[in-house]
């Protein structure tokens, strides 16, 4: 039986490159659409991916189960819902946390385009800790 220890790792493993796809895809699409718009596709992508490596990760089966497809769906829309809100509302506020963010880093205007990057990547670790991992570990992929 494998340990909750393992069985987080994988996840995080899987989590870590869907969290590529996602970071790469939106700085790429940045530069053709809205950073709000970007988002949200590659939040997408990102989710595709997902699945398949958190299914590996908490079942070690390639078996398919239509339930667990729509629960993986059902959480995935609210992770996804909750990294859209709370990148949206970052990217919003970028004046407001620039500003007091060089109030203690003075260096900070060099690292100014990749905003949105730092953004994403922050929001994303928030989601997994408090809604992905324990949805998907004991909800989702929860091996009766």
């Amino acid at each position: 039986m494998e340990s909750e220890l393992s069985k987080m790792l994988f996840s995080i493993l899987g989590g870590t490159t869907a969290t590529i796809i996602f970071i790469t895809t939106s700085y790429i699409l940045d530069k053709f659409m809205s950073s709000k718009f970007s988002t949200a596709i590659a939040l997408i992508l990102g989710a595709i991916c997902n699945f398949f490596m958190q299914r590996k990760a908490f079942l070690n089966t390639a078996k398919f189960n239509v339930a667990r497809v729509g629960k993986y769906l059902v959480s995935n829309t609210l992770i996804l819902i909750a990294c859209q809100i709370g990148v949206n509302y970052l990217i919003n506020k970028k004046k407001q946390i620039q500003s007091e963010l060089e109030n203690h880093v003075k260096s900070i205007k060099k690292y100014e385009k990749y905003y949105n990057t730092f953004v994403r990547l922050f929001v994303r670790g928030i989601v997994f800790i408090f809604i992905a991992f324990p949805t998907r570990r004991y909800w989702v992929f929860i091996d009766k």
